[in-house]
């Protein structure tokens, strides 16, 4: 069984549950896309094989045959659903705008409050697509110091 971990933790051992990326010599990675590979491959008997790949190379991965499957916080969209297989979600996520608590945009109450900053997202991103049609979002405000 392989998983993608272009997006994961990578280190330099195999401290802390870390495990080999196959094409990446001396890298390892962990993170919760490898620790779920680590239990389906642990419940079914398998072998884990984690490879480093290009995001693009996931899906075409799978249709080719090169990766057995695919763990990776990858949205499950009608588009790809109409290339591959999905088992399901194991990973549930928000997206979540961060400010600095005492910065300028602390007390941004939507979106277009926030248009004069500058925001970083992966480009191929549910949260990137959210950034580009949501300038008349509302959010809520939640403050957490602890």
């Amino acid at each position: 069984m392989s998983t993608c971990a272009e997006k994961n933790f990578h280190q330099g051992d195999d401290s802390n549950g870390a495990v080999p990326i196959s094409n990446v010599p001396g890298a390892y990675a962990n993170g919760y896309d490898v620790m779920i590979g680590k239990k389906i491959a642990e419940a079914n008997g398998w072998q884990l094989e984690v490879i480093q790949s290009d995001w693009d190379s996931l899906v075409p991965g799978v249709q080719s045959g090169t990766f057995d499957a695919v763990i990776a916080g990858q949205s499950m969209t009608a588009e790809r659903a109409e290339q591959v297989d999905f088992a399901g979600p194991y990973f549930y996520a928000t997206i979540v705008c961060v400010t600095k608590a005492d910065g300028k945009f602390a007390n941004a109450a939507s979106i277009a409050d926030l248009a004069s900053g500058r925001s970083s997202s992966n480009p191929k991103s549910a949260a990137n697509k959210f950034k580009a049609s949501a300038s008349n979002t509302i959010f809520p405000r939640h403050t957490d110091n602890s």
